[in-house]
Order: structure tokens, then C-alpha cells, then sequence
């Protein structure tokens, strides 16, 4: 984007040069050099380019809340340092600098380039820019970057909508998620149980909401909890050797699958009275049941 930018000023600054060609002839006749008016050209393009880095910065210091504000929630922690510090500041004076100057210089050089006999017999504004002008050239590059951007645009529209079409197998739709860290403010373990079930009665009592629900990591997120991979150890069945099978699992409040609409396909799901201690009920999908018990049925089993 940067680049497109850059030439297309730079296609532009080329288009005013050739507007101030009587001007920069005036100049050039009344006794100043080459170098010194490529010198004012290069700093009013050094100008243009300091503006636009200014209002850069002050986008980006209004607009780094926005983009913290899009992280998903849950997840592996994702730590984004969206401090304007004198490093990002620095770095785009110097970017700033080097594309003003780099890009300032070709119509600083084109528009110094004249025959001052013919500009003044008025010859120079009817001379034809050949097939490999700088503007000719200037625009084929920009519309090649154009379209370089317009296919990785397009891309990565299409990649997220077949995630967006992905069955997650669970409803997405007027899905509210949140994410609160109990124990990081010094809660025990039975206390965050009972502001878990407090926050879980207050939430569904709220007009509008037609259920709730709390787990200890959202759906989707990758973010594994302490001991949330682990192995279950099944016995041979119908003669086949001992397996350690990979599992990860979750720990989930009561109305969790009729929250998210997941359908149970067996037994039932997790209620009020599994919250009771010593009750250790679990729910399995599919995949896992298969693996383990094959066709059979699973309710009562174990592993």
C-alpha cells in the first residue's frame, strides 16, 4: 500500500513538474543552478511526505485501541505492544524520509531537465513523452502493485468466508463471549465456583437472553488449560492391544450443549446435579466414543 501511495505522488509530482515548466525555466534562466531547484523540489516533496507520516501517527494513535478491541477472546495469549514509542516514531521519520526523498527525486530530475531556448520559444509543452516515460512508467507499475494487492485482497476474503462456512458444530449465531480471570484476582477454587453460578443466574435473568452458560475455555480458542491434553488408557477390546489415546477436554457449566445447540446423540447432557461433589459425569463426542467402544453403546462405560 505504501508503495502504491508513494507512486502515485510520485506520478503526480511529475504532472506538477510539467505544469511549472515556464516556472523552473524563469528560475533556471535567471541564474539558479540545477541542483539548487532539485533541492526545493526534493524538499517540497521531503513536506508532502512529513505530512503524511504525521497523519499517519495520529491514525494510528487513535485507531491501536481499535484493533486491541478485535482480538477473539480465549485463545493462546496474544500480546500485541501497540505503544507509539521513539522506536515506532523513529522508524517512520526514517520511512518517511527515505520515500519523500527516493520518490521526490526522478520529477525533481525530470522537471530540471529542460532546453531552455525551446521552452521559451514555446516547443518544450509540445514535445511527446516517448513509450518509456517516467509517467508511462510510473503508471504501469502502479496498476501492476494495484492488482498484485487486489488478488491478496481477494484471497483473503475468500479464505474467510470458507472459515466463516466452516460447521463448527455449534451455533455461532447471537453468540455473546466473555472472558473473566478469577483467580488471577485471588479467588479460591470454591469461590470461583460460586461467582461462576452467580454470574450464571444474574446473566440469565437478563431480558433478551435465552440462555447462558460457563466453561473454562471457549470453544475453538486453542487455549489448553492446566492438564487439558491428556491420555486415556483403554483396555483391549475384541482382542486388540492396549491404546493411549490423546484427549483434550473441557470443564463446562450447566446448559452448555443447549447454549451452544450441540446436539446430544446419547444419554443426556450436563446439568445442575453434576455439579454436586463427588459426581464425576463426562460427556464424549463421537469421534472419541468410536475410538474407544466402537459401535456399541457408550453410556456407563469406561475407559
Amino acid at each position: 500500500v505504501l508503495l502504491i501511495a508513494c507512486v502515485n505522488v510520485a506520478n503526480l509530482l511529475l504532472a506538477r513538474a510539467i505544469a511549472r515548466r515556464r516556472e523552473i525555466a524563469v528560475r533556471l534562466a535567471l541564474g539558479a543552478s540545477r541542483g539548487r531547484v532539485i533541492r526545493q523540489l526534493l524538499a517540497e516533496s521531503l513536506l508532502l511526505a512529513l505530512l503524511g507520516a504525521g497523519f499517519g501517527a495520529l491514525f494510528a494513535w487513535w485507531g491501536k485501541d481499535l484493533l486491541l478491541m478485535l482480538r477473539p477472546v480465549g485463545g493462546t495469549a496474544l500480546v500485541l505492544d501497540l505503544h507509539l514509542d521513539w522506536r515506532v516514531l523513529g522508524f517512520t521519520t526514517v520511512v518517511a524520509v527515505a520515500t519523500g526523498l527516493g520518490f521526490g527525486l526522478a520529477p525533481a530530475l525530470r522537471a530540471t531537465h529542460l532546453e531552455l531556448k525551446a521552452e521559451f520559444q514555446g516547443a518544450g509543452c509540445q514535445r511527446r513523452e516517448g513509450r518509456f516515460a517516467p509517467a508511462h512508467v510510473l503508471v504501469v507499475v502502479q496498476v501492476a502493485l494495484s492488482l498484485v494487492l487486489l488478488v491478496g485482497a481477494g484471497l483473503f476474503t475468500r479464505t474467510l468466508h470458507n472459515l466463516q462456512a466452516v460447521d463448527v458444530g455449534f451455533n455461532r449465531i447471537h453468540l455473546l463471549l466473555f472472558q473473566i480471570d478469577a483467580v488471577g484476582a485471588g479467588r479460591n477454587r470454591e469461590q470461583v465456583a460460586n461467582l461462576y453460578r452467580r454470574l450464571h443466574e444474574r446473566i440469565a435473568a437478563v431480558p433478551g437472553v435465552q440462555a447462558s452458560t460457563y466453561s473454562l475455555q471457549p470453544l475453538l480458542s486453542g487455549h489448553k488449560i492446566a492438564g487439558g491434553g491428556s491420555f486415556l488408557s483403554r483396555s483391549g477390546v475384541s482382542g486388540q492391544k492396549d491404546l493411549r489415546i490423546p484427549v483434550d477436554f473441557n470443564g463446562v457449566g450447566p446448559r452448555f450443549f443447549p447454549t451452544f445447540e450441540i446436539p446430544v446423540l446419547l444419554g443426556r447432557g450436563l446439568d445442575a446435579r453434576d455439579e454436586a461433589p463427588g459426581v464425576e459425569a463426562v460427556v464424549v463426542n463421537e469421534t472419541l466414543a468410536r475410538t474407544c467402544f466402537g459401535e456399541t453403546n457408550v453410556i456407563g462405560r469406561r475407559t
